[in-house]
């Protein structure tokens, strides 16, 4: 899996994100480009510690989701 802190992979990963237009249609699924976009960062958000998860999710989920929350840094 490439990485957002590899150099080559950040650029190649910003130049996808600026080729997106919102006339786009999906390749597989059904998401509109604003819905996978939103999709895609809601994750970043909770592993920057910007979002709480949702309170009701449980302690065994939260620990799963707390082992993946590092694999975004690494």
């Amino acid at each position: 899996m490439k990485s957002l802190f590899d150099a080559g992979a950040h650029k190649e990963i910003l130049n996808r994100i600026n080729k997106l237009k919102g006339s786009n249609k999906p390749h597989w699924g059904k998401m509109s480009v604003s819905q996978m976009v939103k999709h895609c960062h809601g994750p970043i958000e909770v592993a920057m510690g910007t979002k709480e998860l949702n309170a009701n999710l449980g302690f065994i989920k939260k620990m799963i989701f707390k082992l993946f929350k590092s694999s975004l840094y690494n």
